[in-house]
């Protein structure tokens, strides 16, 4: 059987950021924005110029849905990538709102719950 070639990390890593990127309807702007670091920075972590700290990892991973390890693993089948990197299909506006109550702090998402909470069972009881 013939040998798997093997991409460089920085490539696949690259790679993988751009699809997902894609995959979620994020612009390089968004997605720099929700980083807070310079789009020109973000584009550099696609084209595989510069990678980012741990932690900027882990803020990626966290938007798109995914573990940390989906976004460096070298998966070539488009197929397979979207069946395991995946956890969500999630629409525009419901990714929107995902990313903006993450820049939300602890006492604003309790709120957020709280009203979220009391919108359903209005719900209910008007059923």
């Amino acid at each position: 059987m013939p040998k798997k070639k093997r991409r460089n990390i920085g490539t696949v890593f690259s790679n993988n950021l751009g699809m997902l990127r894609k995959k979620n309807g994020f612009t390089q702007q968004q997605v720099a924005d929700y980083l807070s670091i310079n789009r020109s920075t973000y584009t550099k972590y696609e084209t595989g110029v510069s990678e980012p700290s741990i932690i900027t990892i882990r803020k990626l991973a966290e938007l798109f849905s995914v573990d940390a390890n989906t976004l460096i693993e070298d998966i070539q089948d488009p197929h397979l990538a979207e069946e395991s990197s995946y956890h969500y299909n999630l629409t525009k506006n419901e990714r929107d709102i995902i990313a903006y109550y993450r820049k939300l702090d602890e006492n604003e998402k309790k709120r957020i719950r709280v009203i979220i909470a009391r919108m359903l069972q209005a719900n209910e009881n008007n059923e």
